[in-house]
């Protein structure tokens, strides 16, 4: 992974988590992935707001069908999927492999560990490297 996917992937994830809702997040419908928004109108800690169609979460991609994609690739210009799910949720329903998209997984449950438990910072890199999976 290089440092600049990770970065984005941390931005990502404390963007997600730090962010307030201006208005109701779009549902978004899809075949076979559950629980999917846009997460357009999220206001940022510095007043910025993420723009529709820029941004949107939803819950693993195992069950996404063709059409699924075609939606994700075509209206949501889908380049990027960082997955923050635990290693006992990716290795239960590994994500739908979708050509031209990059791929990051990216365990929260080592960030939190990092943070509550103190590690030096070379301890973690290892865990980061341990947890840390792109293709």
């Amino acid at each position: 992974m290089k440092n600049e996917d990770f970065a984005t992937a941390i931005v990502l994830f404390t963007m997600m988590l730090s962010a307030q809702v201006a208005h109701s997040q779009q549902t978004i419908a899809f075949e076979g992935i559950e629980n999917a928004r846009d997460m357009g109108t999220l206001v940022m800690h510095n007043g910025q707001v993420v723009r529709s169609g820029m941004l949107v979460r939803s819950g693993c991609l195992a069950k996404a069908t063709d059409s699924d994609v075609a939606v994700l690739k075509e209206k949501y210009r889908l380049s990027d999927v960082f997955d923050f799910r635990f290693e006992a949720e990716v290795n239960a329903a590994p994500d739908r492999i979708i050509d031209g998209v990059s791929y990051t997984h990216l365990s929260t449950l080592p960030l939190y560990i990092e943070n509550q438990l103190g590690f030096s910072k070379e301890e973690q890199q290892q865990l980061r490297k341990k947890y840390t999976t792109t293709y």
